[in-house]
Parts: structure tokens; sequence; C-alpha cells
């Protein structure tokens, strides 16, 4: 409901949640108590970048919250349905899932790789409805390899990439405003890159974890 409410109401929402007066916010910020009044009132904007992510920290919110959340992405790029099968292959549910999971044949992971490449391809192009649509399959496609592939030089591929699947969609997630199934994406990612035991994706989704 908060989402809801002008900017102006917003600030003042979390202010009062922390227990705030107006002067002992813009102490915080180094603005005068009229200042803060104003933005409350709407009678002035917070456009600048690094006032309003001050503004967040002082109120300890996501500046996502403090902006209220954007309508999401698949409002206007018809991909939203594809938020509960994403959800559904992370979670691994027989219920939700099952047709992504059951009698599934693993790629090889040269193919797999080749997915996983055209998945980053798309989020670096901004092809947001393409990406959500090939996820759910990418990330069940990932989660089978680690299991087919599950020693030696093999396993540790297999590994990285789902690593790298998850990082994926936990960027996308959180783009999506999906913050929550974010974590959990970035988490399982996190555990592959640090099983798989290479640096450098261990350090992304570390950088992944920390985004999110």
């Amino acid at each position: 409901m908060v989402d809801l409410l002008p900017f102006g109401k917003r600030v003042r929402f979390y202010r009062e949640r922390r227990g705030l007066r107006q002067w002992q916010l813009g102490e915080l910020l180094n603005r005068s108590e009229d200042w803060v009044y104003r933005v409350e009132s709407g009678r002035i904007p917070v456009n600048n970048v690094t006032m309003l992510a001050d503004l967040a920290d002082a109120l300890r919110v996501p500046v996502e919250d403090l902006r209220g959340r954007p309508k999401p992405l698949g409002v206007r790029d018809d991909h939203a349905a594809s938020v509960p099968a994403i959800r559904a292959a992370l979670t691994q549910s027989r219920l939700l899932a099952g047709a992504l999971y059951d009698d599934r044949g693993p790629l090889r992971l040269e193919r797999l790789a080749v997915e996983v490449d055209k998945a980053w391809n798309l989020y670096q192009s901004s092809e947001y409805a393409r990406l959500a649509a090939l996820l759910p399959a990418l990330l069940a496609d990932a989660r089978t390899a680690t299991r087919v592939h599950d020693r030696g030089d093999g396993g540790h591929r297999a590994l990285r990439l789902f690593a790298r699947t998850c990082h994926v969609a936990a960027i996308l997630l959180r783009k999506l405003g999906e913050t929550n199934l974010a974590w959990v994406a970035a988490d399982q990612g996190e555990i592959a890159a640090s099983e798989s035991g290479d640096p450098s994706t261990v350090v992304a989704l570390r950088r992944g974890v920390a985004h999110v």
C-alpha cells in the first residue's frame, strides 16, 4: 500500500516508522527541517540520485521502496507470467515445476554454456521479455547438469554454469522488483560458485548477493 502513496508521503511514512522528527531527519541529511517538510508535502522533488540514496539510507529502506515500486516490467512487456515459472524452477517444487524437471534430459555442457551466454547477452541488450521466457528452462537444465556431472572437471564446470544462471536470474528479478526471489537465486548461485572452487565465479556471485 505504501507504494501507492506519493513520494513525499512515502518519506513521511518511513520517517515516522523510524521514529524521527522532521528536524532529526534533516540533521542526518545536513538539510533543514523546512527542506524535509517541503519534500514530504510534495513541494520539491528529490531527483538527485545521491540525495535519493542518502535519504533512503537515513530512513533505512531500499531506494526501490522509497521511490515506490515501478509498474512491473511484465505489465508493459508481457512477461510477468514468467516470474512464477522462474520461482518454480528455483524452488524445485514438484507441484509447480514438475513439467520443468520430469523426464528432462541433460544438455551437453558445451550447449549449456552457449545458452548461459545467450541469457547474459539478452540481459545486456535489455531484452528482458525474452530472457524471462528463457530462464525457467535454463535454470532447470543448469541444475540438472550439476546432478549429472557431480565430480571432476565436468562437475566444477556444471556448478559454474549453474552459478552464472542463478546470477543472471537474480539481477533480472531484482530489476523486476522481485527482491525476495532474487535473493533465493543469488544465494543458490553463491553456494554453487563456492562449491565450484573458481575464484572469478565466487567474486561475481558475491557481488550479485551484495547488489540484491
